[in-house]
């Protein structure tokens, strides 16, 4: 076992002290949320980046292989949101299951997007996330829970989201 020197040892924490203290004060504007560690916080952080205008952000909560597939190119994705001012996002209940190694997230949700002219519309759907067992990635990149799919429909603004939002997964 190698023996630390105590400059060694002063190098560490000194290093560790500075790097508090600079990052104090340096923290994201209030209300960014950039959390990947569960299905309901990537789906929160997705619309987080979408009503802070952070596209590219936003793009990033989609698995790559899934965005190509999924999504439309980033222009246009990114001009898909010009007319909405803020998408209000409802949860339902999280499925879970598992396969060789994957862990696979089912999110129902109901989505209300204001638009620029203050008329609304409503969409219920289901996002469906992806995470390979972290302990089985053992080369870089790692890949974070992200989102593999979606499913999501307009409906009328009055309908009863609940009970669509509780059938969404259903067929996933």
């Amino acid at each position: 076992m190698a023996k630390w020197s105590s400059a060694f040892w002063l190098f560490l924490w000194m290093t560790a002290t500075c790097s508090t203290a600079s990052a104090q004060g340096h923290t994201p504007e209030p209300g960014y949320q950039d959390d990947r560690s569960s299905a309901e916080s990537v789906i929160g952080s997705y619309y987080d980046a979408v009503n802070r205008r952070e596209y590219a952000r936003a793009f990033s909560y989609w698995e790559p292989g899934a965005a190509d597939t999924e999504l439309p190119p980033f222009d246009q994705f990114v001009a898909g949101y010009a007319d909405t001012k803020l998408v209000d996002l409802t949860l339902g209940d999280i499925g879970t299951g598992v396969g060789a190694g994957q862990i696979y997230f089912t999110v129902p949700v109901t989505l209300v997007a204001t638009q620029s002219d203050l008329s609304t519309q409503t969409f219920v759907g289901c996002y469906t996330l992806h995470l390979g067992r972290p302990q089985l990635q053992a080369v870089p990149p790692f890949q974070p829970l992200a989102i593999q799919r979606a499913g999501i429909q307009q409906v009328d603004n009055d309908a009863d989201t609940a009970g669509l939002m509780a059938q969404a997964c259903s067929g996933v």
